[in-house]
């Protein structure tokens, strides 16, 4: 599941520079950009999306163990659609 929601943010924002790397290990994400994003978290929330912003200019995506592959894919279209 971690790796469908890293594959449809990069689908997603794949004709823009605004990401260095995404990396992760199983469904802990963290999706580097290229500037600071601390005012990503209070965007996310009222969005009802919780992430955290680690280093500055770091997504951090802890999404839960039971995440089923719809979930997966719209978790990562919702935050390709907050960093876009």
């Amino acid at each position: 599941m971690g790796q469908l929601i890293r594959d449809t943010i990069e689908e997603e924002l794949d004709n823009t520079d605004l990401i260095v790397e995404i990396r992760g290990s199983g469904l802990m994400i963290g999706i580097e950009l290229r500037t600071d994003c601390p005012e990503l978290v209070q965007v996310a929330l009222s969005r009802k999306l919780l992430i955290n912003v680690a280093a500055g200019n770091t997504i951090r995506l802890l999404p839960p163990l039971i995440i089923n592959a719809d979930q997966a894919r719209e978790l990562g279209s919702a935050v390709a659609r907050l960093i876009a």
